[in-house]
């Protein structure tokens, strides 16, 4: 687990208590009875805060939406052995948009064909614990069609939406700006790689003796692979080689993932990297006094932007905010598409 990871899983263990209470009072100052209130849980994985809301605040109707089957089926078994009396649906479906308005629609029309219909669309609180890269603009997305396409859907109304973005190195390209005051700016432009420091936290690197050594080998990982690329560099032919803007190379997509045994020595890694990427480095694989030199550069090169991975977070979340105020004002009505085909 990473230290980003964890430092989000031990805070949501320690505060679940405290985010069902900010969701009560959240639904009971828009005058609404939590226990009246549909909730979609969208990321739901193994459906934690699902459970929670079933518990703590009384939910009778929940929707948990994944894309891991392998997700779903694991809060299935934990719900049936919970035993607790209650409606909680779970459905994998990819997440979109649409699919979310669609799967949303139908779970609330099953609902209604049970019940006595209602006169009023249904309140339906969205909600995303750990809403991953594009997810937080989908699923607002998601938010602004179903509050602007009532007499389309009439079955239910968006009444609130609760989202922790994260992971922004999965950020789509097109989802960043989107706020038409950013896209208007000749200041804000921002490479792909720059996601990738969004996701950073400094700060929490220290936390614990094994955060320390998790982040160790973090660093170790992007200076290794980046002494492996500049070797490659030199004997492979430079469509393989070429950069495209963001930082992403050809040759370090071939390497891909490695188990973290390996890097716990230099010359196992550039064996193993070797081997992956098709390129004999030799026969001891030592690193040069050049490399050696360059290692100690890059590390401080990587910290350095790591640190200002916060500043690239805040400005996401400052598009992300102006962009909710221009949609909710009837801004940008100019551009009514996700980037994807997606309409907002």
């Amino acid at each position: 687990m990473s230290p980003k990871k964890a430092h989000e899983v031990n805070l949501f263990t320690l505060t679940v208590t405290q985010s069902v209470a900010y969701i009560s009072n959240l639904l009971h100052s828009l005058g609404i009875d939590p226990r009246g209130i549909r909730i979609v849980d969208i990321g739901a994985g193994q459906g934690y805060l699902t459970r929670a809301l079933q518990v703590h605040l009384g939910a009778t109707h929940l929707l948990a939406l994944d894309s891991s089957e392998i997700q779903t089926k694991g809060a299935q078994r934990r719900e049936e052995r919970t035993g607790i009396i209650g409606s909680i649906t779970q459905k994998t479906i990819h997440i979109t948009p649409t699919t979310l308005c669609e799967s949303i629609d139908e779970w609330i029309g099953s609902i209604s064909s049970q019940e006595d219909s209602e006169a009023n669309p249904a309140p339906v609180l969205l909600v995303a614990l750990h809403a991953c890269g594009s997810l937080t603009p989908d699923i607002l997305r998601s938010f602004f069609i179903q509050r602007t396409a009532s007499k389309d859907r009439p079955l239910w109304t968006p009444i609130a939406m609760i989202a922790v973005g994260c992971c922004y190195n999965l950020l789509a390209p097109q989802d960043f700006p989107l706020s038409e005051r950013m896209l208007t700016s000749p200041t804000i432009s921002l490479p792909t790689s720059a996601y990738h420091m969004a996701a950073q936290i400094p700060g929490q690197w220290f936390r614990s003796p094994e955060s320390r050594e998790d982040a160790a080998l973090a660093l170790r990982k992007v200076v290794w692979r980046a002494i492996i690329g500049a070797r490659f560099a030199k004997t492979a032919d430079d469509e393989l080689t070429k950069i495209d803007g963001t930082g992403d190379r050809p040759v370090m997509r071939r390497l891909g993932r490695l188990n973290n045994t390996i890097y716990n020595d230099w010359r196992t890694f550039a064996s193993a990297a070797g081997k992956r990427i098709g390129v004999d480095f030799g026969p001891d694989n030592e690193l040069d006094s050049e490399e050696t030199r360059l290692i100690s550069e890059l590390e401080v090169l990587h910290v350095l932007r790591c640190i200002i991975g916060p500043l690239v977070e805040s400005l996401i979340i400052m598009d992300r905010e102006k962009w909710v105020q221009e949609q909710l004002d009837g801004w940008g009505a100019n551009d009514m598409t996700g980037g994807n085909g997606e309409p907002v």
